[in-house]
């Protein structure tokens, strides 16, 4: 009799255990399942999606595509060599006026110069050319040969120059808008519009600073 309760004792105390584990497990499972439905996101609405998508088009900035390149200019007939007619300077580049010009100042440096121009290499290539308006430059900031040419021009003229290698880019090829540029090179440049004012303010009387005497008495 005491060893049947014995037994019952330890049969109690450990099936009681065990069965009221298995219950919190399965009562944490439930749970756990409970949370995991309520915290999985609803269904999207495509409606509202589709209209999340244009708002972030819309949003974006417009991207302008590159404006398109001038056509590209046939060469003179004249490209291959300077006709008899054409004047040289000392330094072996020649010109020629194709309209006169009507200004009477002649560009120098620290100038501003506004030109068209368009420019090709001796075989008739063209390699580069401004667009719809005019470029401004200062002598410093063109080829040699160029800025030789310029300083010979007056505003509203149009003049003609075939520049030697030396005085361009040399022999060789050099990327540029069209073409590669390389070689003697002849440039059609339209001298637009002449601006001085860095002339004016180069030749404006410094302000003079009070001497020392000055400044004790004062």
């Amino acid at each position: 009799m005491h060893v049947s309760n014995a037994r019952r004792c330890d049969s109690g105390s450990i099936i009681a255990p065990t069965l009221f584990g298995a219950a919190c497990v399965i009562a944490i499972a439930a749970l756990a399942g409970c949370k995991s439905e309520d915290s999985s996101a609803p269904a999207a609405n495509p409606v509202a999606r589709a209209a999340a998508s244009a708002s972030a088009a819309a949003a974006e900035p417009t991207r302008r595509p590159a404006p398109a390149m001038p056509e590209a200019l046939p060469a003179p007939s004249d490209v291959a060599a300077p006709p008899k007619d054409a004047e040289k300077t000392a330094d072996g580049v020649y010109s020629k006026v194709l309209q006169p010009g009507v200004g009477s100042e002649h560009p120098q440096p620290g100038d501003i110069e506004y030109i068209n121009y368009a420019a090709w290499r001796k075989d008739g290539v063209m390699f580069d050319r401004n667009g719809r308006k005019p470029y401004s430059i200062n002598l410093n900031q063109v080829i040699p040969g160029w800025a030789e040419g310029l300083r010979l021009m007056v505003a509203g003229e149009k003049r003609r120059l075939w520049i030697p290698a030396k005085l361009a880019f040399g022999d060789t090829p050099r990327p540029s808008g069209y073409a590669e540029a390389f070689g003697d090179v002849v440039i059609d440049v339209e001298l637009v519009k002449l601006d001085t004012t860095n002339r004016k303010v180069a030749l404006a009387p410094a302000a003079r600073a009070p001497s020392s005497i000055a400044r004790k008495a004062e």
